[in-house]
């Protein structure tokens, strides 16, 4: 019975302590306005000011209110719902672990698991350096079967909350707890039972909770095998969508050589290579087309951020090419594609307009050229965002 009680009280404590903290920075609103001056997202959202849509956040997540504004998706709604359901489920089991520690728990049980708790929550941030990969191919395949987490531009969440916020959110938790477990441990140190081995006792909780950690571990990764498993299969292998090629085609750089869709070199009058290549005014052109996402990033920080947003589209459409999307994210998909390619129009319009007498008949060739190839890629968006609709339905009526 004495090791139930310290296994209880150990594991009990160990996750109300991590809970705590998280639970105070998910549903109130100062730690995401705080986060807004870390990863400055907030302020290139336009649908809404964030004020606002934090708040109705937090309320929501916390049942006490909606998500009103008109800028929330309807994917976004339906994940944040799934989220919410989540959010509930860790405070019955916050609300269960409280009930263990009220009749379980000793002070000197308390102190030895405080003890191994301030060994085993610095070992949490060996996630960091491979937050990516622990964020998109563990935490979410383990809590959600679908692939509605993944934002584009379009999503208030996109602004709110990128990935940069969650790290810091989880180094805000595992900061929390240990403070909290340093404060268990100085209460209840005084508090110990006299003339008992506490080197012993305290070796025995470690023992007991690293089994607990093991097994957790070993079902987490059970589990995610699993369901990558399940999802194997699905994309075909070797056999492209027509449009992959186009659907990929990145927005033009400047000072590389001319390509077309498929990849060939488009031919360039004779002696054009000898010139040097033509770079737009860009503090101009950035200043001309505020927000426009088919110019470069500026800083590294932003060039992470393409990264990340390059990375979930390439996701999404692979589920898109293999008939596994939700009507949703299909949505989602063909919606930001035709933002990006908008964007790439308008930028390809202003330096053709702004910069047709500087430019060598190369770079002309290869502007009015891309500048085609988006137009035709822009019209063709809704009739493929008809077809991949249509294929899920086939598949689903399939079975």
């Amino acid at each position: 019975m004495t090791h139930v009680r310290a296994l209880l009280t150990g594991v009990s404590l160990f996750y109300l302590t991590f809970w705590l903290p998280l639970a105070a920075v998910v549903y109130t609103p100062v730690w995401y306005d705080a986060s807004c001056g870390i990863h400055g997202r907030c302020g290139q959202l336009k649908a809404g000011p964030p004020d606002v849509l934090i708040r109705q956040l937090t309320a929501f997540l916390s049942h006490g209110g909606e998500l009103a504004h008109p800028a929330w998706t309807a994917k976004e709604r339906q994940h944040l719902a799934e989220a919410r359901d989540r959010l509930d489920l860790a405070a019955v089991v916050a609300a269960v672990s409280l009930v263990c520690l009220a009749f379980a728990a000793t002070p000197s049980l308390l102190k030895g698991s405080a003890l191994v708790n301030l060994a085993l929550f610095p070992l949490l941030t060996g996630i960091f350096p491979f937050f990516t990969t622990f964020w998109r191919d563990l935490f979410h395949p383990l809590l959600f079967s679908n692939h509605l987490w993944l934002n584009t531009p379009l999503d208030v969440s996109f602004y709110l909350m990128p990935r940069r916020f969650f790290f810091w959110t989880l180094a805000l938790g595992i900061g929390g707890a240990v403070a909290a477990n340093i404060v268990v441990a100085a209460v209840t140190w005084p508090m110990g039972r006299r003339g008992t081995n506490r080197i012993t006792e305290t070796g025995g909780n470690m023992a007991r909770i690293g089994w607990v950690a093991v097994g957790l571990v070993a079902g987490v990764l059970l589990t995610l095998g699993a369901r990558m498993t399940m999802d194997k299969g699905g994309a075909p292998q070797g056999a492209e969508d027509p449009v992959v090629a186009e659907e990929r085609m990145p927005a033009p750089e400047h000072g590389q050589a001319s390509h077309s869709v498929d990849g060939s070199r488009q031919p360039v009058p004779e002696g054009a290579e000898k010139r040097p290549p033509f770079v737009p005014d860009m503090d101009r052109m950035r200043a001309s087309l505020p927000g426009n996402l088919a110019l470069p990033p500026e800083t590294e920080e932003e060039r992470w951020q393409r990264e990340e947003e390059k990375k979930s589209r390439n996701e999404l459409f692979g589920r898109i090419s293999a008939n596994i999307a939700s009507v949703d994210e299909v949505h989602s998909y063909y919606d930001e594609q035709a933002l990006l390619t908008r964007d790439s129009i308008a930028m390809l319009e202003w330096i053709l307009k702004e910069h047709e007498g500087e430019m060598g008949e190369r770079d002309l060739a290869k502007h009015q050229f891309l500048l085609e190839q988006f137009k035709k890629r822009l019209d063709a968006i809704p009739d493929r965002q008809a077809a991949a609709l249509k294929r899920i339905d086939e598949k689903q009526a399939n079975g």
